[in-house]
């Protein structure tokens, strides 16, 4: 009975006496059984079974063919496993195999697995499997399959020893047809592995052929190794007759010492049948081994020899009542063996059933039932140990009475008790027996299925193996069943599949719970899939069913070599509208189910006449909430579109046309406007598509914003633009390049974002407006510090109409329509520029420019970074001439006097006998196109430009036409707060409150801008700019300058906002104080990594110190003749440092400078004459104290040097405290720092090394003292 509670508690033979005996045979039962499945892991599961191979039916066999059609070919190597289970070698029609199934069965034998999914391993295993499996199943067919001998014999020496045995195997069932190969079988009868030679062994004697081999392996009977003598007896045993000779040779070794000799030589014997009764005799001995594998091994042999052995059944019989239990039980297991050749003796069997040990009455029972209909009379004597106390034998007694069968059906309601018997083989037993009784037990079918679902295993096997017994009357527990399929004991997955092919075949909703479980046993879908195919028989809807759900390796969709049809299509989808109810209950079946449905309907040209096919699944899908359902439904609309194609396309026409003509309109209504810019009318009668329109084609999208044209440049300013004031032969370069370019050849139209950097003044706003002036394309002129909250916000708040639909606009941005001009970054904070970064990131091919003056900062990834060069000598030339035209027409010069001018004042600006640093000095101002325009003007005037203080010069003369006009001085004080506030807070327009008047002068010195503008209600107002950031910054930097708002020169110091302020700074503040700011901005240049103020800011101060050192005014001259005698003791102090005496001078002039009318400190053609004359008569008396003071200070003695290193410092501080008087300890140090050359600080410091420290401290001032010992012991640990 192929149940396992044998498995669980192996009693086939009494129990053995001792403890030490029994836990051997224990071990040795294990050893055994490890072997074999390690020997048979691979062999065809046929090969060692001794059950007769019964006969196909056709619906099996169609099911099998159907099988082999399967992308999967371990699918097909089930199938022909299955195949190989049937006789084959006398098909008669209409059961039989096609002959093109046979050759394909033939092809398999070379097959070469290729797949990018397997290993190397994993694919010559798939290989091997099937080439293994064809070789059976051709073998199975016999003689009629002998053509293909030559391709089977090649695997005869393949790699995997389970097809060699597969290959020898189906050679021998070929016989005496493939006898040309026997040489090649012959050299695997000593393979290492025993399945090998003993297959070899058996295929040698079915060919006629083993008695040629066989006396050399009969001389390995005498072997001095028992492994070898074993194998040589077991491989004689399979060769038949030919083999039967050396019997006697064999039968020595039943009575050797070694167990496992005596069990082989026993089941040789018994191999060779009726050729070896002659030794039963011998054989029936070993039936009372102390060895529980002998006594079984022998008791086997005689079963196989059948009644040949029958003449030694009386010696058995006399064993049946032997005082050792062991051996009586013995007895029986062997005349049960025999069957019914061992029927007479039944009787005296009958008389153990009453035995006084369990294990008599349980062998007893067993060898009654292994005579299976014969031991019917005995059921009744049977039937009264199901009570028996003993569990096994319980167990034996419904085991025999399972074996009856039918003939025992009276005895089912006693069996079926035993279905909850507390021993779990008991019960497994029991549920096996009702099944052998057929449709007697099936009323407690519902008992036994319960089982199914039970924790043991071998209830689950046996309650399966029961239902199947039972036939079709257990046909509607099929589904339970099913389940099992994927149990993780594999021999409860046998008998499941064996159970349902014994109801087969199945219906095609039956088949739908095989199929769900290979979801579920991803590992076991070859084994399931083919099932499948099995229980079909074949049947049409069956296999379509099978070729698109189960997980199959390729879908039907996924042939490329086959094209769905339409009728395959529609018999398919008919076919999953039949099963959709039933695969309810199988969710993973049933997601399948839905994507191959919208699968199917995606492949298929689908007619007129299935939508109501197709609008059912559509329901379906959609009751079932599943997503493919919109797959269907576009499938449906398709359809049904076609009918009314025609129309809906008329219907188009008349729509597109009523929005053209709304398009045309759209310019001049602002009702339209309205309308288009109104999301839920241009979704709604738009229909959908008229937005994408809108949106992707260009004329349309131009459209759409031309009539807001002025809007989006009005901050440009266009209407007050003047062509002639822009200046287009300035040069551009890209970072890191080399060379230069004009701007309007690199910038002339923009194609992807472009970054123009550029110094304050040289024309990067003037350039914008010329850009959106002259483009020709849609433009929008932003001031970077609008865009705080998002360049497209910028954009919207500027169309109001946008509001209605921001993502709109925005798509229309994403287009490109517009040209994006972002004016300013350096004036907002690293926030703004990180969101207009942002925005220029995300658009890598917009029409985007960005300007900005350097500054520490990251550009768009995304953007081409220009480089606006400074003016070269031509180039300021031809700018200063082409300023003629933005002239005042009233200017006191003009015309060729003006000409003239230029070339008079670029004459003496750019001499060729100037220092090349107080060149460079000079072109650094005139290069910047902002500072030329001031100087056009002021020449114009008649004025003498100062380069360092162009503003100042334009707001004097502003400032004096407003005094003249109001009577009044100009605000300066309230109006610069005002403009400094402004900057703080990010503010481009001048609130015209409390300084309209202002305002009004100014714009007439073309320091301002005016535009008119309107608000929501309709009514004008005015706003106000600054003409440029430099004119601004003039103010806010006489918000620095008051000694009040001292503290603001640190707290912008990081600000970019206000780096123009402190360029301004470089020319303005006091040297001093100049200098301080300097080492503050290096100071926080090497804390932040940004040196660009603190770099430029160097520029600026050392360009003013070189314009400084060539010339000297009026002022300064008399101021060094009054104090001529403080001169020479200044100098007599520090006769290396001349730069204490301009220190000083700067100090005053630029004290009477503020108070007093503008008159410039650098006019080198009014200073130079009187300083050289002033230098002429002090020359002896400076020469005459240099000369002692240069003595002194190289004089050898320490207390020299310290004297005048302590009055230096001291006069220093003293400067620093007239022109400074809240200056800090810092200031003091830096200042000292820097005025005091190094050749100095050492000669103090090697005075100091005598231990001069306190001598200097003497020397010092008492309010001089802390800072001075405090610097010069900076220079000592520096």
């Amino acid at each position: 009975m192929p149940h396992r509670g044998d498995a669980n508690r192996p009693k086939l033979f009494p129990t053995v006496k001792t403890i030490v005996t029994q836990c051997l045979c224990y071990l040795l039962a294990l050893l055994v059984a490890v072997l074999l499945i390690v020997n048979g892991s691979h062999a065809h599961p046929s090969i060692y079974s001794h059950e007769s191979h019964p006969e196909p039916e056709s619906w099996q066999l169609k099911g099998i063919v159907a099988a082999l059609k399967d992308p999967d070919p371990l699918v097909w190597a089930e199938a022909l496993d299955k195949l190989s289970s049937y006789k084959l070698d006398q098909l008669k029609p209409p059961v039989e195999i096609p002959n093109k199934t046979i050759e394909q069965i033939a092809d398999l034998l070379t097959y070469k697995h290729e797949s990018n999914d397997h290993s190397e391993n994993e694919r010559k295993s798939v290989q091997s499997r099937v080439r293994a499996s064809a070789a059976y199943a051709l073998g199975q067919m016999g003689a009629a399959a002998s053509e293909y001998a030559p391709e089977i014999a090649e695997l005869l020496t393949d790699s995997e020893s389970y097809v060699r045995v597969s290959a020898a195997y189906a050679l021998g069932q070929m016989g005496a047809a493939a006898s040309e190969y026997a040489p090649k079988i012959a050299k695997l009868l000593t393979d290492s592995d025993s399945d090998v030679s003993h297959s070899a062994a058996r295929a040698l004697g079915q060919m006629g052929a083993a008695k040629d081999y066989a006396p050399k392996i009969a001389k390995l009977l005498t072997d001095s190794e028992i492994h070898v003598r074993a194998s040589a007896a077991s491989t004689l045993g399979h060769m038949g007759a030919a083999g039967s000779k050396y019997a006697p040779d064999i039968a020595k070794l039943l009575t050797d010492s070694e167990i496992g000799l005596r069990s082989s030589a026993a089941e040789a014997l018994g191999n060779m049948g009726a050729g070896a009764f002659e030794y039963a005799p011998e054989i029936a001995k070993l039936l009372t081994d102390s060895d529980s594998y002998v006594s079984g091994s022998a008791a086997h042999a005689l079963g196989q020899m059948g009644a040949a052995a029958s003449e030694v059944a009386p010696q058995i019989a006399k064993l049946l009542t032997d005082s050792d239990s062991y051996v009586s039980g013995s007895a029986a297991h062997a005349l049960g063996q025999m069957g019914a050749a061992a029927y007479k003796y039944a009787p005296q069997i009958a008389k153990l059933l009453t035995h006084s040990e369990s294990d008599v009455r349980a062998s007893a029972a067993n060898a009654l039932g292994k005579m299976e209909a014969g031991a019917f009379e005995y059921a009744l004597q049977i039937a009264k140990l199901l009570t028996d106390s003993e569990s096994d034998v319980r167990y034996r007694a419904v085991e025999a009475l399972g074996h009856i069968g039918a003939a025992a059906s009276e005895y089912v309601p006693q069996i079926a008790k035993l279905l909850t018997d507390s021993e779990i083989y008991v019960g497994s037993s029991a549920a096996y027996a009702l099944g052998n009784m057929g449709a007697a037990a099936s009323e407690y079918a519902p008992q036994i299925a319960k089982l199914l679902t039970d924790s043991h295993s071998d209830l689950r096997s046996s309650a399966a193996d029961a239902l199947g017994n039972m036939g079709a009357a257990a046909y509607k527990y099929a589904p339970e069943i099913a389940k099992l399929l994927t149990d993780s004991e594999s021999y409860v997955r046998s008998s499941a599949a064996k159970a349902l092919e014994q109801m087969a075949p199945f219906e095609v909703k039956d088949l739908l719970s095989i199929l769900n479980q290979v979801y579920w046993y991803q590992r076991e879908a070859p084994r399931l899939r083919f099932l499948a195919y099995f229980l079909s028989g074949g049947e049409i809807d069956s296999l379509g069913l099978i070729h698109w759900l189960g997980s199959p390796k390729e879908y039907p969709h996924e042939n490329e070599d086959h094209a769905i049809n339409h009728q395959e299509g529609l018999d398919v989808l008919n076919l999953f509208a039949d099963i959709w109810e039933p695969s309810q209950a199988l969710p993973k079946l049933r997601k399948d189910l839905e994507r191959q449905i919208a699968e199917l309907v995606n492949h298929v040209r689908w007619k007129q006449a299935d939508i109501d096919l197709l609008k059912e699944h559509y329901r379906n899908l959609n009751k079932a909430e599943s997503r493919l359902a919109a797959d269907v439904k576009a499938k449906i609309i398709a359809l049904e579109g076609k009918h009314w194609f025609l129309i809906g396309f008329k219907v188009w026409l008349v729509h597109v046309s009523g929005w053209l003509l709304l398009i045309i309109i759209y310019p001049r209504s602002l009702q339209v406007q309205g309308l288009i810019w109104d999301w839920k009318f241009r979704t709604i009668v738009g229909l959908g598509y008229i937005s994408l329109a809108l949106t992707w084609i260009p004329w349309l999208r131009y459209r759409l914003l031309a009539p807001f044209r002025q809007v989006l440049v009005a901050d440009a300013s266009l209407d007050s633009f003047d062509p002639q004031a822009y200046f287009p032969d300035s040069h551009v370069k890209i970072t890191r390049a080399t060379h230069t370019q004009p701007i309007q050849t690199a910038i002339g139209q923009l194609q992807s974002p472009v970054v123009l950097v550029g110094e304050s003044g040289l024309g990067k706003s003037m350039f914008l407006r010329n850009l959106v002036k002259t483009s020709g394309r849609l433009a929008v002129y932003l001031p970077a510090s609008q865009c705080a909250g998002g360049v497209v916000e910028a954009i919207q708040a500027k169309l109001p109409i946008a509001a209605e639909d921001p993502l709109f606009l925005q798509s229309l941005i994403n287009y490109n329509t517009l040209d994006i001009c972002i004016d300013g970054l350096n004036e907002v904070s690293p926030d703004t520029r990180a969101t207009i970064n942002t925005f220029v990131e995300h658009h890598v091919q917009g029409h985007i420019i960005l300007t900005t003056q350097p500054l520490e900062w990251t550009p768009p990834a995304t953007a081409k970074t220009y480089v606006l060069q400074p003016l070269k000598r031509q180039q300021i030339a031809d700018f200063l001439t082409s300023r003629q035209g933005i002239l005042p027409e009233d200017a006191p010069v003009s015309g060729v006097a003006y000409e003239q001018a230029c070339d008079d004042y670029l004459a003496s600006q750019l001499q060729q006998t100037q220092s090349k640093q107080e060149l460079a000095a000079v072109r650094r101002f005139l290069s910047n196109p902002m500072d030329l325009t001031l100087v056009a003007q002021l020449l114009a005037q008649g004025k003498d430009p100062d380069l360092l203080n162009l503003q100042q010069q334009q707001y004097e003369i502003m400032a004096e036409d407003y005094q003249q006009i109001h009577l009044c001085p100009f605000p300066l004080a309230e109006f610069a707060e005002t403009v400094y506030q402004m900057r703080l807070h990010d503010q481009i327009t001048i609130p015209e409150e409390d300084c309209l008047d202002e305002l009004h002068c100014m714009e007439r010195y073309k320091m301002v801008l005016t535009r008119q503008q309107k608000h929501g209600f309709g009514r004008t107002y005015r706003e106000w700019k600054f003409r440029h950031d430099k004119i601004q910054e003039y103010f806010i930097v006489q918000t620095f300058l008051k000694t009040e708002n001292r503290e603001r020169q640190h707290e912008h110091l990081s600000d970019p906002r206000f780096r123009g302020v402190y360029l301004l700074l470089a020319t303005l503040l006091e040297v001093n104080q100049a200098l301080v700011l300097r080492e503050t901005l290096i100071q926080s240049a090497a804390e932040t990594k940004d040196h660009v103020v603190s770099d430029q800011f160097i520029q600026r101060f050392n360009s003013r110190q070189e314009l400084t050192q060539t010339t000297n005014n009026d002022e300064e001259l008399a101021l060094y003749q009054k104090h001529n005698q403080n001169l020479i003791e200044i100098i007599k102090l520090v006769a290396s440092r001349p730069i204490n005496v301009e220190n000083n001078a700067m100090s005053e002039s630029t004290s009477d400078y503020h108070h007093s009318n503008y008159q410039s400190k650098y006019d080198q053609r009014q200073s130079q004459h009187k300083f050289n004359n002033f230098v002429d008569a002090t020359q002896s008396e400076f020469n005459q104290e240099i000369d002692s003071q240069t003595q002194n200070n190289y004089a050898p003695e320490k207390n020299q040097t310290l004297s005048e290193a302590a009055a230096e410092i001291q006069q220093l501080l003293k400067q620093l405290e007239q022109s400074n008087p809240n200056a800090t300890d810092l200031e003091k140090t830096a200042f000292v720092n820097i005025a005091i050359p190094a050749t100095t600080k050492q000669r103090l410091l090697s005075a100091l090394e005598s231990g001069g420290k306190e001598a200097l401290r003497e020397l010092l001032d008492n309010p001089y003292v802390n800072v001075g010992m405090a610097i010069v012991e900076g220079w000592q640990n520096p």
